[in-house]
C-alpha cells in the first residue's frame, strides 16, 4: 500500500488540528477505519453538525461560497446550445445523461488529477469534475459486456454528453470562468487492431464533430474566427524533458500558462508549430530523439488533416510540437481546437486525446480510448455575437 504524501501546508494544518483537539495521530487512526465504518462515523458527525445550522447560516454560505450560485447564462440559452451541439454529433454516438457522482478516486487513479481539485463525499463518491472520465467508465462497462461473448470483439462504444461540472481549484473569473460550468464530452472506446486504424477513425469522428458544431455556431448567433486545429504527440515533450533533464515539475506547473514554452525556455531548436510535419529539419529530429514519434504524425497528416483541409478551407490545420498540456493525462496523441472572438482573444474551444483508462479498467492492453471535451459555457459567453 502506497504511503499517503501530503504537502507541507496540509501537514502543518493536520498537526495544528490534532494539537488543538488533543488527539495526536488522529488522521492516521481515521485513515485505518474501514470504509463502511468511516462512512457511518462521518454521517453521524455531519448530522450532528447540520442540527446546529440556522437558516441565516445557509444564506451566508450561499452568498460567499464560490462553488454555489447560478450560471450567468439563461437556462433557455443553455438548452438551445445543447441542441446545436447534438445536431453535429453523429447518430452512432449514444447521448447519455450521467449521474452527478462517480466512484471516489476515479480522477486521481485514472487521470492523475489531484484529489483536492474534486469534491469528495463521505459516501465514497466524488462529484463529476471531468465528463470524459465518467464516460470512460460507461464505455468500459459496454466493452466488457461485448467481450463476454467474444474476447476479441471490435464493438465500439461511442458516447456523448452535456454535463455540468464542479472544480475546486480557483479560476480566473475575469476570463469568464466559474467553479461550476457546462462541458460537452465525447468518448470512443474499442479494440486496438493495429496500423493506427482505431486512432485515425476516432480522431476523424471527434474532430469533425467539433468542426461541424463550430460551423453551426457561426450560422447561428456566434462568431468564431481564425479557427485552428493542432495535432500533438505528448511523448515528444516527454522525450525532450528526459533528454535535456528539464525540470518536469516546473513544466507541469505551467501547463495552463500560455506565455510559457519549453522550447524557448530551454533553447530547443525546433519550431513550436508547423502546418506540415515534413517541413521539420531532419538533423534536429535526430538530435532531439523524436524521429520515431513522427511516423504516426505523418500518417495522421495524410489521413486526417489533409482531408479536413479540403472540407474546411476556412480553417487552419497543423501540428503543435511544444504542447505540454496533457502531460500525465494523455497517453500519446492529442488535439486542440482554438478560435478567436470578436475582440481578437484566442480561446481554446476543444481538447482531446488518447488515454489508457479503459486499458486499466479492463486490464487489457488492447483496449483503446479517445476522449474529448468542449467548453460549452465559456464558449457561449466568449463567442456570442
Amino acid at each position: 500500500m502506497k504511503k499517503k504524501i501530503y504537502s507541507t501546508g496540509a501537514n502543518n494544518a493536520i498537526n495544528r488540528i490534532e494539537k488543538e483537539i488533543g488527539s495526536l495521530g488522529l488522521s492516521k487512526i481515521i485513515s485505518k477505519i474501514p470504509n463502511s465504518d468511516l462512512q457511518t462515523l462521518l454521517l453521524e458527525a455531519f448530522k450532528n453538525r447540520a442540527e446546529s445550522i440556522k437558516p441565516n447560516d445557509l444564506m451566508n454560505s450561499y452568498l460567499i461560497n464560490p462553488y454555489l450560485g447560478v450560471s450567468e447564462l439563461d437556462q433557455r440559452e443553455i438548452i438551445k446550445f445543447d441542441s446545436l451541439f447534438y445536431e453535429a454529433v453523429p447518430k452512432e454516438f449514444s447521448a447519455v445523461e450521467l449521474s452527478l457522482v462517480c466512484p471516489i478516486g476515479i480522477n486521481s487513479v485514472l487521470a492523475k488529477i489531484n484529489q483536492n481539485n474534486v469534491l469528495s463525499t463521505i459516501r465514497n463518491l466524488e462529484v463529476i469534475g471531468d465528463p470524459t472520465i465518467a464516460l470512460a467508465l460507461e464505455c468500459a462497462a459496454r466493452r466488457k459486456q461485448a467481450m463476454k461473448d467474444n474476447p476479441r470483439s471490435n464493438f465500439q462504444a461511442n458516447l456523448a454528453t452535456s454535463q455540468r461540472l464542479l472544480r475546486l481549484q480557483p479560476f480566473d473569473k475575469s476570463l469568464g470562468y466559474m467553479q461550476h460550468f457546462k462541458c460537452f464530452g465525447m468518448c470512443t472506446a474499442g479494440r486496438d487492431c493495429g496500423h493506427e486504424k482505431f486512432q485515425i477513425e476516432s480522431l476523424k469522428k471527434h474532430i469533425k464533430t467539433y468542426l461541424e458544431f463550430i460551423r453551426l455556431m457561426n450560422r447561428d448567433c456566434f462568431g468564431v474566427n481564425e479557427i485552428e486545429v493542432y495535432l500533438s504527440d505528448i511523448r515528444i515533450m516527454e522525450e525532450i524533458i528526459r533528454i535535456f533533464s528539464i525540470d518536469r515539475k516546473k513544466v507541469m506547473e505551467n501547463t495552463q500558462n500560455p506565455s510559457y514554452c519549453v522550447f524557448a525556455e530551454n533553447k530547443i531548436g525546433l519550431a513550436e508549430t508547423v502546418p506540415d510535419i515534413t517541413d521539420l529539419d531532419q538533423k534536429n529530429l535526430d538530435k532531439y530523439g523524436i524521429n520515431k514519434h513522427l511516423f504516426q504524425l505523418i500518417k495522421f497528416q495524410k489521413t486526417v488533416l489533409d482531408p479536413f483541409r479540403k472540407t474546411y478551407p476556412e480553417m487552419a490545420f497543423g501540428f503543435d510540437l511544444a504542447r505540454i498540456a496533457g502531460i500525465g493525462y494523455y497517453e500519446n496523441h492529442c488535439f486542440h481546437i482554438y478560435g478567436k472572438n470578436k475582440s481578437g482573444l484566442r480561446i481554446q474551444l476543444a481538447d482531446g486525446g488518447f488515454t489508457d483508462w479503459t486499458k486499466k479498467l479492463l486490464n487489457n492492453k488492447k483496449e483503446a480510448l479517445l476522449t474529448s471535451g468542449f467548453g460549452a459555457d465559456l464558449c457561449h459567453k466568449m463567442f456570442r455575437r
